[in-house]
């Protein structure tokens, strides 16, 4: 039969129990259990206008480019034509270098009066050396805009379109 004594002795044992268990999570980690401890990981330096390979603007093989930076806090994307047109037949190179996360670019035909027309297209990932997509045997002749279509997470970032010279 069911006596005050034993809701009382139960009632004493929860309490008991409750307090061991509160106790035992204040208690420090017994002497075997050392707490694990983190090598210092270096911080990566981030990357500045100075760490990238600027591409030389001047190039007589370059068709186009595309230079992404701040300017008064606002990040803006230059897009240059030249100072050489395509000539049918060549191999193009579009090379790109980015600090961020990516850089997705088109290569479009840039003739005045006509519909642009997709030559060539990629995603360059920025990284610590510069990522080039070629496409052999271009059939159009005429000038050509290189545009950065995507920037995601990009800070700083070049692309520039070179075709082959004899």
């Amino acid at each position: 039969m069911f006596s005050i004594r034993t809701a009382t002795s139960s009632a004493a044992l929860a309490l008991v129990a409750l307090g061991l268990v509160a106790c035992a999570q204040d208690a420090p980690p017994p002497e075997s259990a050392a707490s694990p401890t983190s090598a210092a990981s270096p911080t990566p330096t981030p990357r500045s206008s100075a760490d990238l390979n600027w591409p030389d603007t001047e190039r007589p093989d370059q068709v186009g480019s595309v230079h992404i930076e701040p300017r008064d806090g606002i990040y803006t994307s230059d897009s240059i034509t030249g100072p050489a047109p395509v000539e049918a037949g060549r191999t193009l190179l579009v090379t790109g270098e980015c600090v961020g996360t990516r850089m997705k670019y088109e290569l479009r035909t840039a003739t005045a009066g006509e519909d642009q027309r997709l030559l060539l297209g990629g995603t360059v990932v920025c990284g610590d050396t510069p990522v080039s997509n070629s496409l052999d045997g271009v059939t159009y002749s005429g000038p050509v805009q290189l545009a950065v279509v995507e920037a995601t997470g990009v800070d700083l970032g070049w692309m520039q379109a070179t075709q082959e010279l004899d």
